[in-house]
């Protein structure tokens, strides 16, 4: 997906000049696209990337297309061709009871595609930024068995799978985040307007303070004095590790790596991927994917760089005639339980049946670790929200008990 900004002439004489998001790396394929309903596109050029991924947020309509948009539509064209219709017939219809306008977007490209000549999964290429290398090879499994209505449905499952899995490591991950903003938020309202007010009648009453209480005045002021400053320097640093995270390839393999460090979160992180890297090799197995090419597919399907570069090792080493798990094994790639249930069907029918019981075993696995974390944030959290105030009030009752002792 790309952001261009756009100058051009609709077919009544107006003028626009927009930024427009395209799933097109190709400057005339853009091009073209703008101009099918008659307009006069003047200019159009892509925006660096840097500058696109923020620009994209401000564009008005959806940003992104949801797996569950995507899982719907490939699940209504499976329908539409178990009825007798053609696969350009169905995208067509597909595409107009959509409201996703990136999702009609792209159907009616693939439609247009198909109408031209190309095949489906050559159309999908065109836009991988929707649609995965496992999506793809699905696809064209399905164009060269003759059974793209079954593959269609297995594209809709996948999804499905695929945005359970994501959506439970957002939902465990975002649940701290909101949690530690709401902690931190009381804590600047606390030291900026209560503490304060609370400290100015010791002054007034001429109460030699404690150390307790001197650092509780040192931080009320530092957060008045400074906590702007330090705000804008956090969103802007955190800005640009995000930016430098999606341009440098060297940097998101630091900060990768150092995430799988982080006690829990890393172990989580591993789960995570391990789940997702199981169910691509179950739905790939079931599909009868070569399985030099499935582990090419898997490994551009992986989020993290250094889980990344492991399953490309294995796959360097697959292809060299090594097996599957002796592979990952080798790779540190999966755990060695996972690892022991694919040696059992290595280099045997039994393959797909133990593919299958390795997704299952990764997703009961995640389901625990979500449980487990979920259940462990709150209590951390109140934890540490109590030390907290329990400071502030010994900090304000002690100067208080020697103002009660001076007024007797």
């Amino acid at each position: 997906m790309r952001i261009y900004y756009l100058k051009m002439i609709t077919p009544e004489g107006l003028l626009q000049k927009r930024f427009i998001s395209l799933p097109f790396n190709n400057y005339m394929a853009a091009l073209r696209y703008m101009e099918k309903n008659k307009n006069i596109v003047i200019n159009i050029r892509a925006l660096p990337a840097y500058i696109g991924c923020w620009i994209k947020y401000l564009l008005p309509g959806e940003v992104n297309i949801k797996r569950k948009q995507l899982a719907e539509a490939f699940n209504n064209i499976a329908i539409l061709l178990n009825s007798g219709s053609s696969l350009a017939e169905s995208v067509s219809e597909v595409s107009q009871d959509t409201n996703n306008e990136l999702l009609k977007q792209s159907l009616y490209l693939i439609h247009h595609d198909l109408q031209s000549g190309l095949e489906f999964y050559k159309a999908l290429q065109r836009q991988q930024d929707y649609y995965p290398d496992t999506v793809i090879n699905l696809v064209r499994t399905g164009q060269e068995t003759g059974r793209m209505s079954d593959m269609c449905a297995r594209v809709s499952r996948y999804y499905q799978n695929i945005d359970r899995i994501v959506s439970r490591t957002k939902r465990a991950l975002l649940y701290p985040a909101i949690s530690l903003v709401m902690v931190m938020a009381v804590v600047v309202v606390w030291f900026v307007y209560v503490i304060p007010k609370i400290l100015k009648l010791f002054e007034n009453a001429g109460v030699a303070l404690p150390l307790e209480t001197k650092l509780l005045v040192f931080l009320s002021n530092f957060f008045q004095e400074y906590f702007l400053i330090c705000l804008l320097f956090l969103v802007v640093g955190l800005s640009g590790i995000y930016l430098l995270h999606r341009l440098f390839y060297s940097v998101k393999k630091i900060i990768d790596s150092a995430i799988l460090r982080i006690p829990i979160l890393g172990d989580f992180i591993k789960t995570s991927e391990g789940a997702r890297i199981s169910q691509n090799l179950e739905v790939l197995m079931e599909s009868e994917v070569e399985l030099s090419r499935a582990f090419g597919i898997i490994s551009h399907t992986v989020v993290n760089v250094e889980l990344k570069e492991r399953i490309q090792l294995a796959w360097d080493k697959i292809k060299k005639g090594s097996s599957i798990s002796s592979g990952l094994s080798r790779a540190k790639a999966l755990e060695p339980f996972a690892l022991r249930m694919l040696s059992v069907g290595d280099g045997t029918d039994k393959i797909k049946e133990q593919a299958a019981y390795v997704a299952n075993y990764y997703q009961d696995k995640l389901e625990g670790k979500l449980d487990i974390l979920l259940k462990m944030i709150e209590p951390v959290l109140i934890t540490i929200l109590g030390i907290m105030f329990a400071l502030i009030v010994w900090g304000l009752f002690l100067p208080i008990y020697e103002l009660i002792g001076n007024i007797a």
